[in-house]
């Protein structure tokens, strides 16, 4: 039997993370292989993308803290639990566990160890400001070394700043991703789009830390021309940002907030009704693809790298060349000077689900064949403290209790 084990932040929703575990997770079972996804996210209802709903029950929100900050106990239990969600294991069984942050590599490092298994890490988020990148950089050096990390460079970059013993001209090897969200589908949620000047779309999660910024400079746009009836479509779940919104377009006559929520699949229709989008990564890039000018959004500057296929074929950070600018002058520069009328779309073609994850596969492959693992009391050492402690043991014991009330906490800052 081969099992593959995903641990990712969590799949609740329907951003690229998920869609990239669901399309890999149609492949690996195709393939003959038994596919897991324990989560480190608390969810409260039903996953947004039905078929990864039943992954559900292997919720373990303790696992989005690093388990040097866990009681020896808890961190224990929480092996025991994964283990038991893997179901009867033989000897002769492959196991591999892909982890996508940086508390859950850890902890599939751990439970790599007890299984004898192989734990990769693919670096598929846009931060590395959790305590466990911060605090384990030998660690993720370890798999660097072992051909067992998987990134770009820009994901590097970030995860090694400040570390002397990587540099920034060492091998990379990056895992092709797909995650193909556009379909012909219909969603009566589209009626909701109505006829304007100029109607603008951003896709993705509303949590990302430009959208402020992006919410700021179309409005500026729509205060800029008022003459133009425009149009905001946002696609994405607008649950915590309603302020922000409502706050940002007051006053503006001529601007129209149309709010659609998730969209899964996404309706290539959508795409004939818009002018431009704004998106980054996944939803840039399948906008782009639908033949939309796209302007990329930068997660390191909050600001705009341009247009996708035009400016930069890169959907995530900036490639060192192109013209960053704010979102409002890159509206500009498509809905008003039509700049890029007549230039080439360079942007590669999209691979396939086969091409990608053979890929991958190929990769994990070309690691290392010996079975070495990072220490475990080199990963557990020098723990939270009484803090730490107290915090991971509410996060095991009491997740009803904690987790409510540290998104409550970020509501409150606007986090």
């Amino acid at each position: 039997m081969h099992k593959y084990v995903f641990l990712p932040y969590g799949v609740p929703g329907v951003g690229g993370a998920e869609l990239y575990m669901l399309n890999k997770k149609h492949w690996l079972e195709k393939h003959g292989w038994e596919v897991h996804i324990i989560s480190a996210a608390y969810i409260v209802g039903r996953y947004k993308i039905d078929e990864l709903d039943s992954f559900r029950k292997e919720n373990i929100p303790v696992l989005r803290y690093a388990p040097f900050l866990c009681p020896k106990h808890i961190v224990d239990r929480v092996l025991d639990r994964m283990v038991g969600m893997l179901g009867i294991i033989d000897p002769e069984d492959e196991i591999l566990i892909e982890s996508h942050m940086g508390s859950t590599a850890l902890w599939g490092e751990l439970l790599a160890s007890r299984l004898q298994a192989k734990n990769i890490i693919a670096l598929i988020n846009e931060s590395f400001d959790e305590i466990a990148f911060k605090n384990r950089k030998d660690y993720f050096f370890f798999k660097y070394c072992r051909k067992e990390l998987f990134g770009g460079p820009r994901a590097h970059a970030l995860l090694f700043e400040g570390y002397d013993k990587y540099s920034a001209g060492d091998p990379i090897r990056t895992f092709r991703l797909v995650e193909k969200p556009v379909q012909d589908v219909d969603n009566e949620n589209l009626q909701k789009i109505e006829s304007a000047d100029c109607t603008i779309c951003y896709i993705g999660r509303t949590a990302k830390t430009y959208f402020p910024n992006i919410v700021r400079d179309v409005n500026q746009f729509a205060q800029a021309f008022p003459e133009k009836r425009v149009q905001f479509v946002i696609v994405g779940d607008i649950e915590g940002r309603r302020d922000l919104i409502k706050s940002a377009v007051a006053g503006t006559d001529n601007l129209h907030i149309v709010p659609l929520g998730d969209l899964f699949p996404l309706p290539r229709r959508l795409f004939a009704m818009v002018d431009v989008c704004i998106g980054g990564s996944g939803s840039a890039k399948c906008a782009a693809y639908e033949g939309v000018p796209t302007i990329v959004a930068d997660p390191d500057t909050n600001r705009s790298n341009g247009l996708l296929g035009y400016d930069t074929i890169k959907a995530v950070g900036w490639d060192g060349e192109s013209i960053r600018m704010s979102f409002y002058d890159a509206l500009v520069e498509v809905l008003i000077k039509d700049s890029y009328r007549g230039k080439v779309f360079r942007m590669p073609p999209d691979p396939s689900a086969d091409e990608a994850f053979s890929q991958n596969m190929e990769l994990i492959a070309a690691s290392d064949s010996d079975k070495a693992y990072y220490p475990v009391d080199a990963i557990m050492e020098n723990g939270g403290g009484m803090v730490g402690r107290l915090k991971t043991s509410m996060a095991f014991y009491m997740p009803d209790i904690l987790f409510p009330l540290v998104n409550y906490w970020n509501r409150k800052k606007g986090i």
